[in-house]
């Protein structure tokens, strides 16, 4: 499953913008897209913070707050492409910061053709940034097949009886056992208390003595006794 933002003032534009996705997502991807389409910037605000994955974000940098739309976008899907719709009457300082980091641009009046190349040029990134990060872990949820990068996996979480993988925007529920991923999982991934398995590159602060782990996702995960040793070792 793809997953799209486009956020325009412009519903017209908007349109044009979806259709020329459609398109080009053909070109590197057999998935099926979820779309979610904004010309409302609180309404796309609200969906940046409601923890929704997004591969892709076409975001109008000219809308009202819209430099603070793609801020947020880009703290809470940190592995998205971000490509941005912008003109003359914005600075480039205003966007183009480390706090957005944008992949590409569109300056209008942009013509059909930039269009389509520029949106090609997105999903050509995407596609080889997975391909980068060639292993994915592979479930089905909900009758649905979906498979993750390892590298944007957080942790996986046993509780209620079930396994649920973590991507720190998003969850899912997996059909196995915490004790089998464990053994299969690559040696990144580890374990650090009996319901759960972080992924350590994406550890931010372990805290021995206060007996938890931050993700860079802001998430907490506990740290059991018997484990402290193993992260002692691995720490960064």
């Amino acid at each position: 499953m793809n997953y799209v933002v486009i956020a325009n003032k412009y519903s017209s534009e908007l349109q044009k913008i979806r259709q020329s996705a459609d398109r080009q997502i053909a070109f590197v991807s057999d998935d099926d897209c979820e779309w979610n389409l904004f010309t409302d910037v609180a309404r796309a605000e609200e969906f940046a913070d409601s923890g929704s994955a997004v591969d892709f974000a076409c975001l109008d940098a000219t809308m009202q707050n819209g430099i603070g739309l793609c801020e947020k976008m880009r703290k809470n899907n940190m592995s998205a492409f971000l490509l941005l719709v912008a003109d003359i009457t914005l600075s480039p300082t205003e966007y183009i910061r480390p706090t957005i980091m944008p992949g590409g641009l569109l300056l209008r009046p942009f013509t059909d053709t930039q269009l389509d190349a520029t949106m090609r040029s997105g999903w050509l990134s995407i596609r080889n940034n997975t391909a980068d990060n060639s292993e994915v872990f592979s479930f089905v949820s909900k009758n649905e097949h979906i498979s993750i990068p390892y590298n944007r996996i957080a942790y996986f979480e046993a509780r209620e009886k079930k396994v649920f993988l973590n991507t720190g925007n998003r969850e899912y529920a997996v059909y196995d056992t915490i004790d089998n991923l464990e053994t299969s999982l690559p040696e990144n991934f580890l374990r650090c208390h009996r319901s759960f398995i972080v992924n350590r590159a994406l550890i931010s602060n372990i805290c021995i003595s206060a007996s938890y782990i931050e993700m860079e996702s802001g998430a907490c995960v506990p740290l059991s006794r018997s484990y402290k040793s193993v992260f002692k070792e691995n720490r960064k």
